[in-house]
């Protein structure tokens, strides 16, 4: 590539553009051969460079503004409202009150049992009776137990 750009030199030796000489010296292109120093640039080559930097940094730009965005997405599709925890926390109490349903409904059936049991059987409205309100029958006996006393003196 270096012995490329001295043919070029030499091909080119005295280039008017613009007004201005750009006429290279034998001395000038060793030291563009061996990468030194760059020969002069035409105002052609200058604008075309400022365009190419124009685009760069517009590209650089462009690939950080969408980095921005997909960060700011990200973040929100974890931590929003609508996030995936936030999903998350909702399918935890999505299960709870399924369980709290299913007792409510085991619940209910066993109060459903009851009335009809109640409305139904008179066996059952009398045990219901004893057990809750203490009624006695007419044949049952009662036997009270008292406690003893504790230091009563007799052995």
């Amino acid at each position: 590539m270096k012995v490329h750009r001295n043919r070029l030199l030499q091909s080119q030796p005295a280039q008017r553009t613009g007004g201005v000489n750009h006429s290279v010296r034998q001395e000038d292109r060793i030291l563009y051969v061996r990468g030194l120093f760059a020969p002069p640039k035409s105002p052609e080559e200058k604008h075309y460079r400022k365009k190419q930097e124009a685009e760069e940094w517009r590209q650089f730009y462009s690939v950080g503004m969408l980095l921005t965005f997909g960060v700011i997405v990200g973040l929100i599709s974890l931590f929003g409202d609508f996030g995936l925890l936030s999903y998350n926390q909702l399918q935890d109490r999505h299960q709870s009150l399924q369980l709290e349903i299913q007792e409510l409904q085991q619940q209910r059936a066993l109060l459903k049992q009851e009335i009809v049991a109640l409305q139904e059987s008179p066996a059952y409205l009398e045990m219901m009776a004893r057990q809750e309100l203490g009624l006695v029958g007419k044949d049952d006996f009662i036997y009270v137990i008292r406690p003893q006393e504790a230091d009563s003196g007799r052995p």
